[in-house]
């Protein structure tokens, strides 16, 4: 502490000098006033023996006393700097009260005698630098060297006080620690005893137990993960099975095989949201997941939902209605967690509902008990077998199932409703039970939320964006050359197919080592390629491979990675290699023609600055 502060006080000096004995002309020559020539050297050398010691000695008791008297004559140089400002007279107390930090009073003592020297010799041969006027009385030099005394009776005090606190709590530890010691050695005489009689039986009781334990955490992480898998994934692979074979029905018209279209892409980006889930498998067991709050309407997500299950509904035979009493109603929540809960209530009110219907109905209005927040109910009422009274307490639980029976006619693993309790408390909010054996059951997702705004490109009247809203706009176009690395035929001929179709001259690359050979023809044939897109998982050469060998020959165009892997530092991973961007597969339309569109506009900007 006090290296710095000698140090600090060197630059304080310097300052001081300059600001109040500023620069002088004379003539044409320019002169530093003399008190900054001795602030610069003299608080030089102040502050560079206690420095020396306070790094090198920090223990030593002369580093002690040097450091009072350097720290004493630094006052007095501020007190010179300053003309003798009575203002500069308190850096001397607080002089003082640093050095007490050290609990020896004989460093106090070292301070005030060199303290009181000084004020003597100057207040003799040079009054004005202390007092800040040549006529004053010669010995009010004895007037501050006795606030100096006064101050010193109150630290030497302290000293003693502090460093009788010191060995008192030192002879407590000390004691402390020798009756710990006794007790510890007394302990351990007993524990020796007790471990000869018992230590067979421990470890054969531990290996027991860890054995148990392993087999059990493996079988439930492993129930855990296909039961998850399978209830999850099912239902939207339902729906995109369903409206695929529809859409090989020749009575089919334009507009019903666009919404079959449609439908299958929106259960398609469902599925996906769902495997980045699972793949994020470790943050949901550690419970770490999060939601994404945003704009959303309860009722549309609930018409695509129905739409969606409608195709089990009619296998079946069954009615699934909607009823939407609030069409109007934007709440800011998280849609695909929404979502899923709908399709597990859903799911389950169909698989145990024999004949009759289905009625999903929405309401959204403003809560009676929080002003300014919206409660949003979904109840999904059937006609089923019911639920008896005893088994209603097991519903939430992992795994559960009303009874052996119901699981041996209806299948399932029982994770639904867990899964759909959890999403409904992360959304404040819970799912509410009413049922009756023979009459049915009634499942309501109540949540409390804030009031959302309608997007710019809302909804159209039912609710749904249609089929042309969710691909890039009409007008995106492209203009250069590409060259697709990609081993997969039917990625070749999707991506080819967006590529050309939005105006790009497309290229084909099957592997990592044509790539590279066709990127190296097109330099030197002067007709390099504007963007190369990159699978990072090829034969021959994979994409890591291909773009570490194009950069080292120098290629400088861009590369866009393309690659299944979305785990967290897979994107670092690509640029790493040399890549300039990252897209994930499924590859977006609308992502993609946007991410070309981007390299190939630089592109066409630096030809016509060229």
């Amino acid at each position: 502490m006090f290296v710095w502060l000698m140090l600090a006080q060197w630059i304080a000096e310097v300052a001081a000098a300059v600001w109040i004995s500023p620069t002088t002309w004379i003539g044409v020559q320019q002169q530093i006033h003399q008190h900054v020539w001795l602030a610069l050297l003299l608080g030089g050398i102040l502050s560079s023996l206690p420095m020396y010691l306070g790094l090198r000695r920090p223990a030593a008791t002369t580093t002690r006393h040097v450091i009072a008297a350097s720290q004493m004559l630094h006052s007095a140089l501020l007190i010179h700097l300053t003309g003798g400002r009575i203002e500069t007279h308190f850096h001397i107390f607080g002089s003082l009260a640093f050095l007490a930090f050290y609990r020896d009073w004989r460093v106090v003592a070292t301070a005030t005698g060199v303290v009181a020297a000084d004020h003597f010799i100057r207040g003799v041969f040079l009054p004005v630098s202390v007092f800040g006027s040549a006529g004053v009385w010669r010995w009010r030099w004895l007037e501050h060297a006795g606030w100096v005394v006064f101050e010193d009776i109150v630290l030497f005090a302290g000293c003693a006080q502090g460093v009788r606190g010191m060995r008192a709590l030192a002879a407590d530890r000390a004691a402390l620690e020798r009756s710990r010691d006794g007790v510890e050695t007394q302990v351990r005489e007993r524990t020796a005893e007790l471990t000869e009689t018992t230590e067979s039986l421990r470890t054969r009781e531990a290996e027991v137990r860890s054995a148990r334990d392993q087999a059990e955490a493996a079988s439930k992480a492993k129930s855990d993960f296909l039961a998850n898998m399978s209830h999850e994934i099912r239902t939207p692979m339902g729906a995109i099975l369903g409206y695929a074979e529809l859409l090989t029905d020749a009575g089919q018209s334009v507009e019903q095989r666009a919404d079959c279209v449609a439908t299958i892409r929106r259960s398609g980006e469902h599925l996906l949201s769902l495997i980045n889930d699972i793949l994020d498998l470790s943050k949901i067991e550690a419970g770490r997941m999060t939601v994404e709050i945003i704009d959303c309407h309860p009722g549309q997500i609930a018409e695509e939902a129905v739409s969606l299950m409608a195709v089990r509904a009619n296998a079946k035979g069954i009615a699934l209605r909607l009823q939407i009493d609030s069409a109007d109603a934007w709440v800011r929540s998280d849609p695909l967690r929404l979502r899923q809960v709908l399709f597990n209530l859903m799911g389950n009110a169909i698989k145990f509902t024999e004949k009759g219907e289905v009625v999903v109905t929405v309401t959204a209005e403003p809560s009676p008990t929080h002003a300014g927040r919206v409660a949003v109910r979904i109840a999904v009422r059937d006609s089923g077998i019911g639920i008896a009274p005893e088994h209603m307490r097991k519903l939430f639980g992992a795994f559960a199932q009303a009874d052996a029976s119901t699981t041996r006619k209806f299948g399932g693993t029982g994770l639904g409703l867990m899964i759909s309790k959890r999403f409904a408390e992360m959304l404040d909010g819970d799912i509410e039970v009413r049922s009756q054996p023979g009459c049915g059951s009634t499942f309501t997702l109540a949540l409390l939320c804030e009031p959302g705004a309608v997007p710019a490109r809302a909804a159209d009247e039912n609710g749904s964006l249609g089929p042309i809203a969710a691909h890039a706009e009409p007008g995106d176009r492209l203009a250069g050359r590409i060259l697709l690395a990609e081993d997969g035929p039917d990625n070749q001929r999707l991506l080819c197919f967006h590529l050309r179709t939005a105006g790009a001259e497309v290229e084909i690359a099957e592997n990592g080592r044509l790539a590279v050979d066709k990127a190296a023809a097109s330099l030197r044939e002067g007709r390099a390629f504007a963007l190369i897109l990159m699978d990072m998982h090829m034969p021959e050469l994979d994409g890591y491979g291909a773009t570490d060998e194009l950069r080292r020959k120098g290629w400088t165009g861009p590369i866009v990675a393309l690659t299944a892997h979305a785990m967290g530092g897979d994107r670092e991973k690509c640029l790493a290699a040399g890549c300039d961007e990252y897209l994930t597969k499924p590859i977006d339309r609308a992502g993609l023609i946007a991410m070309c569109g981007r390299f190939l506009a630089g592109e066409m900007r630096a030809k016509k600055a060229a």
